[in-house]
């Protein structure tokens, strides 16, 4: 017997998860009252011993934040690798800023002569930021980067 496939579900999404989901959203009263982030804020910051803990519905909302926090003028770049997703460009270009993207290694992630490329080379003016991503568990060359 072949099953529906939602594209919109995580593929490690369970029956009770969808469950629970539908059961939220037909009593939104029930769960707003629990939900409390600024006490999950005030435990994470405990946990980590910092001054500041934000949260946020999703990493998209937060990198769109940490963009805004970086002051970035308008229209300038932020290099990023060439194999993401949209979830790492749609906030680059909603924070009015470009991608410029970069080639990648044989581990997917960011290839390191391209960075050199694109910095020295290209004699990029506009740059301003390097996201840098771990692609299916295998680390970025950070120290080298």
């Amino acid at each position: 017997m072949l099953k529906p496939i939602s594209i919109s579900l995580s593929p490690n999404t369970e029956k009770d998860d969808i469950k629970l989901a539908l059961k939220l959203l037909f009593r939104p009263g029930h769960w707003l009252g629990e939900v409390r982030p600024l006490q999950l804020e005030e435990e994470f910051k405990k946990y980590l011993g910092v001054k500041y803990a934000f949260s946020f519905n999703s990493g998209r909302s937060a990198l769109m934040a940490i963009l805004s926090s970086l002051g970035i003028e308008k229209n300038k770049e932020v290099l990023l690798q060439a194999f993401t997703c949209n979830a790492a460009v749609n906030p680059i270009i909603r924070a009015g800023l470009k991608p410029v993207y970069i080639d990648i290694d044989d581990t997917l992630n960011l290839d390191l002569e391209g960075l050199k490329k694109k910095i020295y080379e290209d004699k990029r003016k506009n740059s301003r930021a390097l996201m840098v991503q771990h692609n299916f568990g295998w680390p970025a060359k950070i120290e080298e980067i």
